[in-house]
């Protein structure tokens, strides 16, 4: 996450800092950093904008090379099916926060 604060600036939307506080209130470590890399890559792909789709693809990077330290197949399965649940269905932090909350049981 340091990392892409760093990157952040103003042409992007602003950082969902409450978002990011919920989701550290529900998780920690590692764990933190996979799900906020992840959940940063999903919400700047939600707008049209090229240089947010940009900075998401780097959020994206971020969250694959946090998720192999897990070294989960069970944790690459979890959120390859949140992935497709939320092009779907466009889900928001609240519903993002509750799925990150059962991941804790695949580590």
């Amino acid at each position: 996450m340091t990392e892409i604060r760093r990157l952040w600036n103003g042409a992007l939307p602003p950082l969902p800092e409450r978002e990011l506080e919920r989701l550290g209130a529900v998780t920690g470590g590692e764990l933190f950093q996979v799900s906020a890399c992840f959940g940063l890559f999903r919400y700047l792909h939600g707008t049209d904008d090229a240089e947010c789709t940009l900075m998401g693809d780097f959020c994206f990077g971020r969250f694959s090379g946090h998720l192999a330290k897990l070294d989960s197949v069970a944790m690459t399965d979890a959120f390859a099916d949140y992935l497709r649940r939320d092009t779907v269905l466009r889900c928001d932090w609240k519903d993002y926060c509750v799925f990150v909350r059962g991941l804790e049981r695949l580590l």
